[in-house]
């Protein structure tokens, strides 16, 4: 059974979103899948089958040798490869976090695709509930990734909520705390 399913079947992704995992660790294990479902020589701009892009993230989950730690480095890889905006260098770290569903709905089309709530919880602190089709783990990288961009040399934490269950573990949404000094 797949672990990861579209919330409509009209989704798409923007090549992007695809091509930044060319670069990513472990682009060996799992690029042979990217070409099995003809997701490779991409443009970046292009709108591609959401359908095509979850068999290959459930292709990648049942590969021997992946780990958790491989949908996290993707996602930090992401984050390395986005051409941030210049008035992102002058934006606060919580404006930032503030943005994401904007961002998530500029790489993802369709009736329903999910989406990202932000909520500050304290001075330094914002809550994500992300609705997403792809990994928590890849979602964490994300983060993660996101937050060693927009605050280096800041002490900084990012972790999952351990009150909420996860999407990938049978929830509705999963939450991932992003705190800073």
């Amino acid at each position: 059974m797949a672990k990861y399913e579209l919330f409509h079947p009209d989704t798409e992704i923007l090549g992007q979103v695809i091509l930044d995992f060319e670069s990513a660790i472990g682009y060996e294990k799992f690029g042979p899948i990217l070409e099995k479902h003809q997701l490779t020589d991409l443009e970046p701009t292009r709108w591609y089958s959401g359908q095509r892009w979850v068999d290959v993230l459930n292709e990648i989950e049942d590969l021997q040798g992946i780990s958790m730690l491989d949908f996290v480095s993707l996602g930090i890889q992401q984050m390395a490869l986005v051409d941030w905006p210049p008035e992102f260098q002058e934006m606060s770290i919580t404006d930032i976090l503030l943005t994401l569903d904007e961002a998530y709905h500029q790489n993802y089309r369709g009736t329903d695709v999910g989406g990202i709530a932000a909520q500050v919880v304290a001075d330094q602190h914002v809550a994500l509930t992300i609705r997403s089709f792809e990994p928590d783990d890849l979602w964490y990288g994300n983060i993660y990734g996101l937050m060693r961009q927009f605050a280096p040399g800041r002490e900084f934490t990012v972790y999952y909520d351990k009150d909420k269950s996860r999407r990938d573990m049978g929830g509705e949404h999963t939450v991932i705390h992003a705190t800073w000094k």
